[in-house]
């Protein structure tokens, strides 16, 4: 009973913590101040907040100013010089390094991705959201052992119909759209098929300008090629594959850290000829992101 009413009030604790660190969004709070308000030591709200949160409370500061700035630099006319300092930044130069370092992406390029929804990566679950000012909901960040659960499978071959894409993976969304516009004005739609993105050049020694993509989905039937949309082969083969829940925006972090935390003392290397994919289990835009379901598949070889 003991140990459930600490979680009880440990959770108590973030969850007002949380509440205090989106009223400051436009000011500043540090964590030796938020302790002091719920009378804990300096040293003890840091190990609680960052064990549940997966974060320090400057790093979530920080991640929901970003969160903020990108939102509002896609739907008002501020100008970026005026975000920067809105999100506590002195100069232009270091707000357009921190964007672009956090969100893989300049921010005075965003304002031509509609479809971008500017969320970055949070263990919790704790996003930006306008107008929040209430307690935030957040989920406790599993303890213990390796956070990233990565299964080596055996996938089979598909067969596929994508869309080609080539250089900067932002523009995703908008092939995705344009993807099912087409599918659905050929009536390709079907209960069985899977969405997926294949990316074929997915190793670093290959400049972004020049990497191909294609938004697929999978065929259970004989379709012929409809311009500009090709039928072509997955041949399948052992992926290593971590179960994503969350935006799709916060893939490209998580695949980042999974390479270079997991990949490299797993025992497996990529194959270099074989396809990444994001393999989509539900619909990203008909379900809240914190549901959004994604296989991500690397291809692996033994070392």
């Amino acid at each position: 009973m003991k140990i459930y009413q600490n979680k009880k009030n440990y959770h108590e604790l973030v969850e007002k913590s949380i509440k205090k660190i989106f009223e400051s969004l436009d000011a500043n709070v540090t964590f030796r101040e938020l302790a002091d308000e719920n009378n804990y030591s300096a040293f003890h709200f840091h190990r609680v907040f960052k064990g549940l949160t997966g974060e320090t409370v400057k790093e979530c500061l920080k991640r929901l100013r970003l969160e903020k700035a990108a939102y509002e630099i896609l739907r008002t006319d501020k100008t970026i010089t005026e975000m920067a300092f809105e999100s506590g930044y002195e100069t232009l130069e270091a707000f357009t390094k921190a964007f672009k370092k956090a969100h893989g992406i300049s921010p005075s390029r965003i304002r031509k991705l509609q479809d971008w929804k500017g969320l970055l990566y949070s263990q919790a679950g704790i996003h930006y959201s306008p107008g929040q000012r209430q307690p935030y909901y957040f989920f406790i960040k599993p303890r213990g052992g390796n956070e990233m659960e990565i299964k080596i499978v055996n996938l089979q071959p598909m067969k596929l119909l994508g869309l080609r894409g080539t250089g900067d993976y932002w523009n995703m969304p908008a092939l995705w759209k344009k993807f099912h516009e087409i599918l659905r004005a050929n009536k390709l739609f079907s209960t069985e098929a899977q969405f997926l993105t294949v990316f074929h050049d997915h190793t670093d020694d290959i400049p972004q300008e020049q990497k191909r993509y294609d938004v697929s989905i999978s065929v259970h039937k004989e379709v012929s090629d409809i311009d500009p949309l090709s039928i072509y082969q997955f041949e399948g083969g052992l992926y290593a594959v971590l179960v994503h829940v969350g935006s799709c925006e916060e893939i490209g972090p998580v695949w980042d850290k999974w390479r270079s935390e997991w990949l490299g003392s797993s025992g497996w290397k990529l194959d270099k000829k074989r396809p990444s994919l994001e393999w989509y289990q539900n619909n990203p835009s008909a379900v809240p992101p914190e549901l959004a379901v994604t296989f991500l598949c690397d291809p692996v070889i033994k070392e």
